[in-house]
């Protein structure tokens, strides 16, 4: 998993199953390589303070 400017060092425990968009029920495109993790910003209302993604693992 590559994170910007390098690799990222919080590679999650266990494959990831889903990524959800908190607080919408917009459905996120998300691709994971062996290279990236690629994710797609949903066409939805962002929230004005933090805008939050939860990701599933198996």
């Amino acid at each position: 998993m590559r994170a910007i400017g390098g690799h990222h060092r919080n590679i999650p425990p266990s494959p990831i199953k889903n990524v959800k968009l908190l607080g919408s029920n917009a459905k996120v495109q998300w691709e994971l390589t062996t290279e990236s993790f690629f994710l797609t910003m949903p066409d939805a209302t962002m929230n004005d303070l933090a805008t939050v993604f939860k990701f599933e693992l198996e």
